[in-house]
């Protein structure tokens, strides 16, 4: 998918590698370090077979990160 030994995806491939390494019934949280990033992941797994990704638990961070990072 990316290439043998290589840990990098190209950006017209993510919704492969999202089809690839997500099983029905996951949970699943789309993050990013930033909204970009987020909303790349989102579009991508927006256009996966349903019939290959379905049932899944789509887990929302209701703590903005910056706060995360303050209570650690």
């Amino acid at each position: 998918m990316c290439g043998p030994g290589s840990k990098i995806c190209p950006p017209d491939r993510a919704t492969e590698l999202l089809e690839a390494s997500i099983e029905p019934g996951d949970r699943v949280a789309i993050e990013g370090d930033n909204q970009k990033q987020a909303d790349f992941l989102a579009a991508a797994l927006a256009k996966a077979d349903p019939a290959r990704l379905h049932d899944l638990h789509m887990v929302e961070s209701v703590v903005p990160s910056s706060q995360l990072k303050l209570s650690q």
